[in-house]
C-alpha cells in the first residue's frame, strides 16, 4: 500500500565501531568485533588507515547513518585523531536526536580526564580547527552516558562479554514479535512469565510445568515464550521439542550440545548423561523447554532437580500428564479458548485474515467454531479444511460431517492420548465419552470396576474435568472420537457394540431377540419402558 508519510530508515548495520585502531585495533576491538559477528550482529569495522590531510570518507558518513547502534571504545590516544573525533561528533548528534543508541567503553583511560578535557584529551593538538567547541561537546556527552570502564572489569573477556549482551537485548527488544499464533493466549503467557518470575527479582532456579489435553497449545505458548527470552541467557538455551517417544541418551547428547555449543558428545553414554547435565550446566543461567513429556524417566534423565542447573535458570516442561511433574515444578493448566478467540482463530485460517462476508458464513463460522469448543488444533483443521469452499452448501455439508467425528489430524492428536492409556484408563474414558458426560464424578466412581483409579488417570491426563461441583466434563471432541472407537470395534454393529447410547441403535436391540453380548451397556436414562420390548431380553445380566 502505498504512502505519503516520511520514509523510515533503513539499516545497514546493527553497529558501528569507533576506535582508535594505533591503540586497539589488535586487542579489545578485535575481540569486540569477533564476538558480535559470531552472534549474528552485523558490525561496520573500518580497517583503513586514514592519513592526516585525507577526507572525511563518505564510507564512514554511510555506515554510521545507517547503523542501529555505535560502540565508542575511548583509549588513550583516542581524542589525537580528528577522525574519531569527528566520527564522535556524528555518532552523539545522532544520538540527540533519538536516532541510533551509543554505548561507550572507557579503556584504561579515566573518565574525569575526558569529562574535563585532560591529558590527551585536552585536544590541544588540534588547537587550529574550527570543530573544536562540537568535539569538546560530544566528549562531554558521552562522558555522561552509562558507560563501561575496563578498569571496573576482572578482564578484557568479561567485558565484550556484558557489552555484547546488552546490545544485543537492546536489539532484540527492537524487533516486533510475531504474536499471531498465540491469538487468545496473551493472559496465559504472562501468568507464565510471573510463575517463571523473568523480572528475575531472586536468582533462583525457576521450573514450570505447562499441562493440558493435546492440541490445546502448550507447545505453542512454549515456544513463544522461548523466542521471547532466550537472547536473555547468551548462548545458553536449548529447545526439545516433542520429546515423546524419543532416547533418553539422545535427548542428553542434544541438550549439552545446544547449551554448551559444542558437538563432542558422540562418547557419553546413558549412565554419564545426567551427572554430565549436572556438572556442565550447574553454573550456567540457562533457558531449557523440554516439550511434550510423556515418561517421568525423561524429566529424571533431563532436569530432575533445580539444583542441577545455574543460577537464574529457567526450565519450562510441557505434558499432558499432571503426574509426571514433580513438587519442585508450578504448574499451569491451559484451558480451552473463549468462544470469541475461538472464532477468531478459525476464521483466520478459512478465511486467510480476510473477514467473512456478512450474512450466512458468519453464522457458519461461529457454528463451526462452537464444534471445535475452544481447541486450537480443532479451530485450526476445520478452518483449513474449509478456506477453499466456496459455496454455502459445502459449509453446510462439511458442517454436518464434523457434527459426526473431528478431522483427520485432529483424531490423531486425541487418539495419541487414548492410546496411551492402560486397560483401566481406556475402559474408563469410553464409558465416560459414552454414557457418563456431564454425570457426578461419584457415582461414575462407584459404577465402574476400578472407577477411582480411571478417573484419577482421565483427570491428570487432561482427559476430563471434574468441576467445583463434582461434576464430570469431556471435551465434545475427545466424546466423538470414544464413540467412534466404540464403533470401530463392534465394525458398526449395534447388536455387537458392549456400549449403546443412541435410542436409534438401542431400540433395535431390545425389540428382537438378537444376540447379545454379555455386558450391555446403556444410558441411565434410557426409558425402556416406552419400547414395546421382549420380556425375556429382561432377565438376562443387562446393566442399564
Amino acid at each position: 500500500m502505498s504512502g505519503c508519510g516520511p520514509s523510515r530508515r533503513q539499516f545497514k548495520y546493527d553497529v558501528f565501531l569507533s576506535f582508535r585502531g594505533a591503540d586497539t585495533r589488535k586487542n579489545i576491538v578485535s575481540h569486540l568485533h569477533k564476538e558480535l559477528v559470531r552472534q549474528g550482529i552485523r558490525t561496520f569495522k573500518d580497517d583503513e588507515t586514514l592519513e592526516p590531510g585525507d577526507r572525511f570518507p563518505e564510507r564512514l558518513r554511510e555506515a554510521i547513518n545507517t547503523s542501529r547502534f555505535a560502540i565508542v571504545v575511548i583509549s588513550k590516544n583516542y581524542a589525537t585523531s580528528k577522525w574519531c573525533l569527528e566520527e564522535l561528533r556524528m555518532i552523539m548528534k545522532l544520538e540527540s536526536e533519538k536516532k541510533v543508541d551509543a554505548f561507550p567503553i572507557f579503556y584504561d583511560v579515566d573518565i574525569s580526564d575526558v569529562r574535563n578535557y585532560k591529558r590527551s584529551f585536552s585536544l590541544i593538538c588540534h588547537n587550529q580547527s574550527p570543530r573544536i567547541p562540537s568535539w569538546k561537546d560530544a566528549l562531554q556527552k558521552i562522558a555522561n552516558t552509562q558507560a563501561n570502564e575496563s578498569r571496573k572489569f576482572k578482564d578484557d573477556a568479561t567485558m565484550v562479554e556484558e557489552v555484547v549482551e546488552l546490545v544485543s537485548d537492546k536489539l532484540l527488544s527492537m524487533l516486533p514479535m510475531d504474536l499471531g499464533n498465540i491469538v487468545g493466549m496473551e493472559a496465559d503467557m504472562d501468568q507464565i512469565e510471573h510463575l517463571l518470575d523473568m523480572t528475575f527479582t531472586t536468582s533462583e532456579v525457576r521450573m514450570v510445568g505447562i499441562w493440558g489435553m493435546p492440541g490445546i497449545g502448550k507447545t505453542t505458548i512454549a515456544k513463544n515464550l522461548y523466542e521471547k527470552h532466550k537472547h536473555r541467557f547468551k548462548t545458553h538455551h536449548c529447545f526439545l521439542e516433542k520429546v515423546r517417544g524419543q532416547g533418553t541418551l539422545d535427548l542428553h547428547k542434544q541438550l549439552l550440545s545446544d547449551i554448551l555449543r559444542k558437538k563432542d558428545f558422540k562418547s557419553l553414554n546413558l549412565a554419564q548423561g545426567a551427572s554430565c547435565i549436572k556438572s556442565r550446566l550447574v553454573n550456567l543461567k540457562s533457558l531449557i523447554v523440554i516439550d511434550d513429556v510423556d515418561d517421568v524417566k525423561q524429566l529424571d534423565a533431563l532436569a530432575k532437580e533445580p539444583s542441577w542447573f545455574g543460577p537464574g535458570s529457567r526450565i519450562i516442561i510441557t505434558t499432558r500428564d499432571k503426574s509426571l511433574l514433580n513438587s519442585s515444578c508450578a504448574l499451569y493448566k491451559v484451558e480451552c479458548l473463549k468462544d470469541d478467540k475461538g472464532l477468531q482463530i478459525f476464521q483466520r485460517y478459512a478465511f486467510l485474515d480476510e473477514k467473512p462476508s456478512a450474512g450466512c458464513y458468519n453464522d457458519l463460522s461461529k457454528r463451526v467454531s462452537e464444534l471445535a469448543q475452544g481447541l486450537p488444533i480443532a479451530l485450526k483443521d476445520f478452518g483449513t479444511y474449509l478456506v477453499n469452499k466456496k459455496k454455502e452448501e459445502e459449509w453446510q455439508h462439511a458442517l454436518r460431517s464434523f457434527e459426526e467425528a473431528p478431522l483427520e489430524k485432529t483424531m490423531a492428536a486425541l487418539k495419541s492420548s487414548y492410546d496411551g492409556l492402560d486397560k483401566v484408563g481406556k475402559i474408563a474414558f469410553l464409558h465416560v465419552a459414552c454414557l457418563f458426560n456431564g454425570e457426578p464424578v461419584q457415582r461414575v466412581r462407584k459404577l465402574l470396576q476400578q472407577g477411582e483409579v480411571g478417573m484419577k488417570v482421565l483427570e491428570e491426563k487432561s482427559l476430563i474435568n471434574v468441576s467445583v461441583d463434582e461434576h464430570i466434563s469431556m471435551h465434545r471432541l475427545f466424546e466423538q472420537m470414544g464413540k467412534h472407537i466404540v464403533r470401530q470395534d463392534s465394525e458398526n454393529s449395534p447388536s455387537q457394540q458392549r456400549i449403546l447410547w443412541h435410542h436409534d441403535d438401542i431400540r433395535p436391540v431390545l425389540v428382537t431377540n438378537t444376540a447379545l453380548p454379555p455386558f450391555l451397556l446403556l444410558p441411565i436414562n434410557v426409558t425402556i419402558y416406552h419400547m414395546q420390548c421382549s420380556k425375556i431380553l429382561f432377565r438376562r445380566s443387562l446393566r442399564i
